[in-house]
This record gives structure tokens, sequence and C-alpha cells, in this order.
């Protein structure tokens, strides 16, 4: 049996640069020779370029007994360049667009304010002699930003978007053992246009890794397990295997494959060198334990070859959408859903798992079910994450365009999703200015036959936009099963989705985009001079009648969260809802813009520090075998909307039947609860704000807010703890120990068994979030990011200044 399969990591240590740098020439006159960034430097093993006696002997009298020398002159090879003090210490991801200092130019608004750049990402590794004669590839699982990438010597590759994993072989032209290090040099740049017209971010910001393995391997892509057919007996499972034959004989292979505790054999196949193929066969699954956002129960499988295995996660299930909505292993299922954008509080796009588990651990809290991936592919760990927490996916084609170099992408994305677990819809692109056209029906026809023939399980929904005639192309309806429109519950869309319904009845229709609703976590007043917006209903908004700033940014403010929820209600054939946005990203600042640099439509902050929606949702959507309430406003006076008789709002969320409120010891009275929500009117006095959820006449549960006086101290909680990072919350209290919900104080933080990351508070005017040794309380709240240097959780040390 050969060796087994060996994953390299090469997160740690890379070499970066911002800005241009004597740039490596993409063709070559000789093989290996372009040298500089590109090849072993001063300092590191192994020459610049491997040649033997004649070519070192050509290079001597060209050179005149200098071969660098010849080298130079004979192949053009950069000698010269040499790493110096503009080169950082990084590791991965990284999103470098976060230490770019803010700039105002209105052109930058949708993106956060952010200039564009280049900037390059350098690697020096060794490989084992142990590893010559095996298979190597390279893979980097999202790099944004135009990147060009060289690999010891010569130009490797050129990709365009970056929101696709890259799988690269690099066999041959690695260095083993005595032959010295290998040079991986990453060139991102983001002044050749966007992708999305929000904060992208820019650099190698997912991982980067090699695997070894025999010449007979297995196929990453091909190897999967699909459900063909769901009863409560049993499940018919189409059983795929992938074998690579990259050896230079005929090799003859029998996979197994292990489904839970079931094990499968494959038939013999006999490969040619370098055939490939894919084994089938059919398998059923006896009493099968059916994967659900309530149990999301996995079988693990392994695919196994002589000298190889893969082990991937199996959720037994099926998903289908008919004219009356969604259906999940036969039964109709609401969708709750969530609209995300990939990014987070300090690090933008820079992502890691603990975060990632972090922010679906708050969904699942919330109710929340299925997670729109906005506006691209999915990453590998978001769907791991929504496999593992029982988060449905809707996973996003980045355009609806049929360039060769995009549906090479799709083919490969729609291949490494395919057997996640969480998949269920495909969305063919998002609110396309084409949409409903000739030209439009051509490209969404090719889209959309690529995904049924690689995937035939899942979902095709086309997210669209709404116009108030309702009018839609026939011949493009024709290429989906789904025809998702944004917005339907907004008045600015008119009756247009109705109209739809009504003119195509057999039509299945769902609401793929909701709300767009600006809130500020913990503020109770609209301020737009500090960047504050009424979490109990503010006025400003791009699109909706209201408070509108002259050349305010973008869109949003088409939907308050009841109108959606009524929406929802009186139109079930819908589906569901999936509200823009999970949590607030950079970029798109609307309805404020500068100094503003991240937007406000998160039922989240972008710490991730739930807003009042947050528990509107929650108190509709959760498991209604729990009581929640939820009461607001924090009742310090500071962030509180107060007219001139005193009085101020009181909003309670809760699935109980009523609720008693109480200001100290004056009663407002039982109220029954409406949609989930109390509103009243109090009169504003310092003390204690009560409410009691009562059912049946009996209290079952309580919640109160009080009058806090200044913050003595910092109370820190690790919200996450995971192999890399910890995520902390550091929250002001006085000397009661009651929140402090209007601190602001300055906080100077310090990390052991880590390093500080990123500090960050959720304030969306706040431009000094590149500190990492100090960070402002914004609403009584910050956040910490540790990455780890120890295999245990870190410790922070916190002194807040006095205001």
């Amino acid at each position: 049996m050969g060796s087994k399969r060996q994953v390299i990591n090469l997160d740690r240590d890379w070499s970066f640069h911002l800005g241009e740098i004597s740039e490596p020439r993409h063709l070559s006159m000789k093989s290996l020779s372009l040298g500089g960034f590109t090849a072993p430097i001063d300092g590191e093993k192994g020459e610049r370029m491997p040649f033997g006696p004649s070519g070192a002997h050509f290079l001597g009298l060209v050179g005149q007994g200098d071969q660098e020398k010849g080298l130079a002159i004979v192949a053009g090879t950069d000698v010269d360049s040499q790493l110096d003090a503009s080169w950082k210490k990084v590791d991965l991801p990284h999103d470098w667009k976060r230490d770019l200092p803010y700039t105002n130019n209105p052109a930058l608004t949708m993106n956060g304010f952010k200039d564009d750049c280049v900037a390059y990402y350098r690697r020096s590794f060794s490989l084992d002699e142990g590893i010559r004669g095996r298979q190597v590839h390279l893979y980097l699982d999202g790099i944004l930003g135009v990147s060009d990438l060289w690999y010891n010597g010569a130009y490797l590759k050129h990709n365009e978007s970056g929101y696709v994993a890259q799988d690269i072989d690099v066999t041959a032209l690695s260095r083993y053992g005595d032959e010295g290090n290998n040079t991986l040099l990453v060139k991102t740049d983001t002044r050749h246009g966007a992708e999305g017209w929000w904060n992208e971010g820019a650099g190698i910001y997912r991982s980067v890794w090699l695997e070894v393995y025999n010449g007979v391997h297995l196929s990453e892509e091909e190897s999967w397990v699909r459900v063909i057919e769901l009863t409560s007996a049993s499940a018919s499972l189409q059983v795929n295997v992938g074998v690579v034959n990259d050896g230079e004989q005929e090799v003859t292979v029998t996979p197994t494959v292990l489904i839970g505790e079931q094990q499968v054999s494959l038939a013999k196949t006999t490969l040619l060198a370098g055939d490939q193929t894919v084994i089938t066969t059919k398998v059923e699954l006896a009493g099968p334990h059916v994967w659900t956002p309530e149990d999301p129960y996995m079988y693990p499988v392994t695919f196994q070859l002589e000298g190889d295995q893969l082990v991937k996660q199996l959720g037994v299930k099926t998903v289908e959408y008919q004219k009356d909505g969604f259906y999940l292993n036969g039964q109709r299922y609401e969708l709750h859903g969530i609209c995300y954008h990939q990014d987070f509080a300090g690090v933008g796009i820079a992502q890691t798992k603990e975060m990632l588990d972090y922010k679906l651990r708050l969904f699942k809290e919330a109710g929340i079910n299925t997670l729109r991936s906005a506006h691209h592919f999915a990453s590998p760990d978001l769907m791991d994450a929504c496999d593992q927490h029982g988060i449905l996916l809707m996973n996003e084609n980045r355009l609806l365009e049929t360039s060769p170099w995009r549906l090479d992408n799709l083919r490969r994305m729609v291949k490494l999703s395919r057997m996640h677990p969480s998949m269920a819809f495909w969305s063919l692109s998002n609110e396309e200015l084409v949409g409903n056209t000739i030209p439009a029906g051509r490209m969404s026809h090719q889209v959309a036959t690529i995904i049924r023939k690689l995937d035939p399980d899942h979902i095709l929904v086309q997210a669209e936009l709404l116009n108030p005639e309702g009018k839609v192309n026939e011949e493009y309806l024709q290429n989906i099963d789904v025809l998702g429109v944004n917005y339907p519950e907004s008045p600015l869309m008119g009756s247009g989705a109705e109209v739809i319904h009504q003119q195509h009845p057999d039509l299945p229709m769902m609401s793929t985009e909701n709300a767009s609703y600006f809130t500020t976590r913990g503020n109770f007043k609209d301020d737009d001079t500090k960047g504050l917006l009424n979490s109990f209903g503010t006025l400003y908004s791009n699109l909706a009648p209201g408070k509108q700033k002259p050349g305010a940014p973008g869109t949003g403010g088409t939907a308050t969260p009841k109108q959606v929820m009524e929406y929802v209600k009186d139109h079930p054939y819908m589906g569901g809802t999936f509200i823009w946005l999970g949590a607030d990203c950079y970029g798109e600042p609307s309805p404020l813009g500068w100094p503003a640099t991240t937007s406000s439509y998160g039922i989240m902050d972008i710490c991730g520090f739930p807003k009042n929606d947050y528990y509107y949702y929650q108190a509709h959507w959760a498991d209604q075998a729990k009581t929640y309430l939820h009461l607001d406003p924090t009742w310090n006076k500071e962030l509180l909307e107060i007219d001139d008789q005193g009085n101020t709002a009181v909003r309670v969320y809760t699935n109980a039947d009523q609720v008693h409120v109480w200001v100290n010891d004056h009663d407002y009275g039982i109220h029954d609860v409406v949609d989930n929500t109390v509103d009243l009117q109090v009169v504003y006095e310092p003390g204690v704000l009560k409410a009691e959820a009562l059912s049946g006449g009996k209290v079952i549960d309580q919640a109160t807010q009080v009058t806090a006086s200044s913050p003595t101290k910092v109370e820190v909680t690790c919200l996450e703890s995971g192999n890399e990072v910890d995520l902390y919350q550091l929250k002001a209290v006085d000397k009661q120990g009651n929140f402090v919900s209007c601190a602001n104080n300055l906080l100077y933080v310090s990390a052991a068994g880590g390093q500080i990351w990123a500090l960050a508070n959720g304030n969306v005017i706040e431009q000094d979030d590149r500190r990492r040794d100090q960070v402002k309380l914004f609403n009584g709240l910050a956040l910490a990011i540790v990455r780890k240097t120890s295999e245990t959780r870190s410790e922070l040390t916190v002194e807040m200044e006095d205001n």
C-alpha cells in the first residue's frame, strides 16, 4: 500500500508588500528563469534557477565567469531583487484593505471609502525528499482582486474571480530535498474593477495548502454521494467515486466506500496511464436518520482506495419547491432566511471558522434556518458551518455571464458544493439588469444546463428585480425551477409579485430578499451627524419616503420588519423570507454616507452583537417550546428620544400572550401581544423599566432595563474559542454590575497567549479601527479578536480610561 494523502498547510509566515514592486514578467526566454521574488533569494536554500553542467559552462562564458550576470544577459533573469523593510510578515487569512486609511472620495462610497491598490504575497517553503515521485497540488481557497501567481521562476496562473477555489498541479515544477526551497509569489490587484458594488476586501483571504498524494488517487470533485429517493424506511443513494491515474502504468482498482458503518464495494476497474474515471453504484440505506435544520445529523462517508482516502459528510435529505412553497424531506417547510455578506469586524473578509461559528450560532438562536450567500459562491468554510449548525444554503453564482472562464468557475464550484448537507438552492444570479430579456434567457439556459448536469438534486432560483407591472419574459422563466423576487413586500414595488402570481398561478415563486431596514445597535433616536439610526423605526431611507440626505449612497429602507412578516403571512406561496442583512458589513454605508463606512442593514452589527430587530425575528421564528422576551430601550436617557411631555417609546418582543409593563412603581398595565410585539409610550424616569411575560394570566418570564451609573469595570466574555482565534466581548458595567449602555470610554487591550488581531465596536462612523491596542466602547460594547499562539485559550488584559 502506498503512502497516505498528506496535507501541508501554508497559512503561516508569509512576506507581504503593499504597493508596486519590480514585478516578474509573465513570459520568459528560458525555462524557470524569471528569478527575483519568484525564486530563492539571499539567505534561502537553493539556487536561483537549476542549470546543468552545459548551462553552467555557457552562462560562465556569456557572463565572463559570472553565472548570474550570464543569466541576466541570456534570459533577462532578475538577479537583484531582495526582501527589504517594506515587506512585512503576515499570516493567512488576510485582507489588506482593512489596513488602508479611509479616504473621503464619493467614488469610493459603496466599497467603504478604501482606495484600490496592488499587493504581493511571498512564501518560501521546503518539501521533503520523500515527497519526490508523488503528486503535489497547490490549493488556494480564495484570492480577492485580479491575481497572478509565480512559482519557482515560472509564471503559473492568472485568475479573475475572488470567489473561486483554485487547484494547481505543481508536481513537476516543485523542488524536493536538497534541490532547495520552493517559492510562491502572488499578486493581488483591485485596480481592474470589482465583481461587487459592496466592500469586497483584497488579498489572500482564505487558506492556502498543498496536498500530496500517490499517482493513483481519488478525485475530490468527482467523489460524492447523492440521495435519489427517500422514505421513512430507506434512502436510495447513488455513490460516485472518482479515480485518477497520474502514474505511468496501467492499474486495476477496487474502491470502497464506508457510509456510517455500512460498507459499499464498487466494481473492479482498470485505468490506463493518464486516465481518469468515475465508478458508480447504488445502495440502500435502511432506516435513515435524515438531516434537517432542527437535527443536522450527518453520516461520515469515507472514500477509500489503496494508498488514498477522502472523508466527507452526507446529509440524507430531499428538497423540492412546489407552487405553494418549499418542501424538505417531503414536508412543507417555511424558510426563515437571511442574506449574508462574507466579512467581519476588524478583519474584513479574512474570516476564520471561529467567526463563522459565532455568527451562525447566533443566527440559529434567532430561529434562522436558511442562509443566502450574497452575492457569490459560498466558501468551503461557510458551507461546512451551515452543514454543522443546520442552516439550509442558497449558493449564488456571481454573475449571469457565459464567458468561458466564468463557466469553468461555475463547474468547479458546483462540484465542490453539491454534496454538502446544507445545499438546497442554486441562485443563478442577483438583480441582473438584463434579467427577463431574450439575451439573458440564452445565458440562464446555459448556466442552468451546466448546474443540472452536475447537480440534479438542488433547486434553481433566479433572484430578480421586480417591476410594479409584473412583466416577465416567458422564455426566460423556462430555465429555472423557482422565480425569486426581491422586496415583494415593499410598497415601492407595487403589486408586481401579485400580478405575476395571478398570471402564472402554477409558477413557483420565492421571496429572495427582504426588508433592507436601517438600525443602530442600542440606539433609539435618529442623529445622522453621529451615525445613529433609531432602532424603533428610523426615518432615514434611500428609497422610501422619509429623511433623505442629498447624495446619500446606495439603496435600502424598502420595508420594515413588520411589513415583511405581514407579507409572508399573507403570501405563503412565497416560501418564507430572506432578510437583508444578517449582519452589518463594510461598505454600502446607506443611508448616511461619509463619515459612515459600514452598512446599517443588519439584524446584528458588524461585531455580531444583536440589534433590536434580531429579537423580533427570534420571537417569530425560534423554538416555540421556549419563552422569548426582549425589552427595549436601554434605560439611560442619552440614547432615547423623549418628547416635550417626557414620553418615550417602549417595545417588547415576545412569543407570550400578554405583557405587563412597569416603570419603577408606575404600572402601565397588561397588554395583549400582537405580531409578537407590544408597543407603548411611558414617561421616562430613571430607575427600572420592567416587563413580565404572561401566559394564561401567569408570569412565565421577566426582563428589566436599569438606569446605570458611570462605568467602573469592563466585563470580558469569551464568545468563541477555537484552534486559531478567540473572540471576546468587552462590556461596560457600573459598580452595581449594571450594563452601561451609553458608555463610550476608551479601552486599552493586550493579550497573553495570542496577539490582538483586531478591535472593533460596531459604530458605523468609527474610522480608528486599525489600532491593535485600543478601542472605544460603542453603546457599552466592543469586540476583541485574538490570534492564538498557544493551544490554550488566550487571556485579555483591559484597562478603561475614565471619561
